[in-house]
């Protein structure tokens, strides 16, 4: 079970290719399974809310597997031996609470933290074999370089692309930024990047396995590399990825406004990646953005303004937090400004999380509850409006689409725009009209004849 963000799901993927290769068979199934690993994410209060409703959700599994095999099953010292599953709890959650955890859910059978895709193998052991385990060292990976390259580039790589046609990348793990709200670096450590040519390795293990669209991630994108040679070297990434044959897409997920450089968009256009980036902002009042540890908005002005100069029809996906400690109603409107005068296509809206250790988790001035919840409403009202507005601008217009699944709908295929990240930016519902059989991952141009908030429907266009 894996919760929270991309870089969980690539932890996820990992595990399972390890486990494959040790061996054991992995099952989406919980109720079939030995062990269920339960990849947490730890982020912010919603996140950890969800991450312990699910872990609740499989003791009650567990305990009801007890329940209907009984007595049966158990030897002579009455030790347990129904089969029932076991637990293992891993990621953020764990790295950041490993005490409360095992202290309030006893029916926890194992508990590593953001270490745990490198050594899951024996971890699985320890616990099936009947040790209670509990390893929590310091966050993030460990060795610098690895972040899993090792596994993700081995000929025992295994990918299956009738799934789907895209696939995240992660090329650093751990932030060495310090935004103050942010819990981050506590929980995944600092910045590590893995080396270059693992990257390479890795996506054109992808391309061979039917992936065309590579969706890079990290922490923060733009500072990949520094760590390596005191640089950004993702201009360099880019142009090694786009000779990777087979590869029609490269995205780019998280950069901070401070990556944004002449070099770096330079290198977007000259590359195969799509005119599409995510650059968190977080609030438009300088005096809050101050407080928060990040760029002010003349800062995020240039950004912006260096991507459109290079990267004309550049998509723009953002972030804002609502309620930090001392926002007032100005300040607020300050953001709605800042994200209409800059034409953010998506803005994706979370309300301020208290988290313990962070500078923020101090300052005075916290936002009441209900205001915050308010101002939440509202802001959520004005990212739609702008997302409404950004997909009318498509209307009648061709646009190239990366073809995903059959619709159920006969003559109809599931498929995404260059503006439209996985899993968060919606759908193009694609009419096919040509004579070539389609398949997974073939890029077509469709004429979009009706554009809603998320989803679009179109007209596959000749040629």
């Amino acid at each position: 079970m894996v919760l929270g963000c991309a870089k969980n799901q690539v932890d996820a993927e990992e595990m399972a290719v390890r486990l494959e290769q040790a061996g054991y068979t992995v099952s989406a199934d919980p109720a079939a399974a030995d062990l269920i690993i339960v990849h947490t994410c730890g982020f912010i209060e919603k996140a950890r809310r969800e991450s312990i409703r699910a872990l609740i959700d499989l003791v009650s599994l567990k305990q009801d597997a007890q329940k209907q095999k009984g007595d049966q099953g158990k030897g002579d010292q009455g030790e347990d031996n129904t089969g029932s599953p076991k637990i293992l709890v891993t990621g953020c959650l764990s790295q950041r609470y490993p005490r409360e955890l095992i202290e309030e859910i006893p029916e926890i059978d194992g508990l590593a933290g953001t270490q745990a895709p490198r050594d899951i193998v024996e971890l699985v052991r320890r616990v099936l074999s009947g040790e209670r385990v509990v390893e929590v060292g310091p966050p993030g990976r460990g060795v610098p370089g690895t972040c899993g390259g090792e596994i993700s580039g081995a000929p025992g790589f295994r990918y299956r692309p009738e799934s789907r046609p895209w696939a995240y990348v992660r090329v650093a793990e751990g932030c060495r930024r310090r935004c103050t709200y942010c819990a981050i670096p506590s929980m995944r450590g600092p910045l590590v990047s893995r080396p270059l040519e693992d990257i390479v390795k890795e996506v054109e293990s992808l391309s061979v396995a039917g992936v065309r669209e590579i969706n890079l991630i990290a922490q923060d994108l733009g500072d990949y590399g520094v760590d390596l040679c005191g640089k950004q070297l993702l201009p360099e990434l880019l142009l090694h990825l786009s000779d990777v044959p087979g590869i029609s897409w490269i995205r780019l997920l998280y950069v901070h406004p401070d990556g944004v450089t002449s070099e770096f968009a330079r290198a977007m256009a000259g590359s195969k990646a799509v005119p599409y980036l995510d650059m968190p902002i977080e609030h438009g009042s300088a005096r809050i953005l101050k407080l928060m540890g990040r760029p002010g908005p003349d800062r995020i002005w240039q950004a912006v303004n260096t991507l459109r100069e290079h990267v004309p029809g550049i998509f723009l996906r953002t972030s804002v937090i609502v309620g930090f400690p001392g926002e007032t109603r100005r300040d607020f409107e300050e953001t709605m400004e800042l994200l209409a005068e800059c034409e953010f296509h998506r803005v994706a809206v979370f309300g301020y999380s208290l988290e313990e250790g962070t500078p923020a988790a101090s300052l005075p001035g916290g936002v009441p509850s209900q205001t915050r919840a308010r101002r939440i409403r509202e802001m959520q009202h004005f990212s739609t409006a702008l997302a409404r507005q950004s997909s009318l601008r498509l209307e009648a217009k061709v646009i190239d689409v990366m073809l995903e699944r059959p619709a159920l709908q006969e003559g109809w295929w599931v498929a995404r725009g260059v503006h439209q990240a996985p899993e968060v930016d919606g759908k193009v519902f694609l009419r096919i009209g040509s004579r070539s059989e389609p398949r997974r991952g073939d890029i077509r141009r469709g004429r979009v004849s009706s554009p809603g908030i998320l989803h679009l429907w179109a007209r596959e266009e000749p040629g």
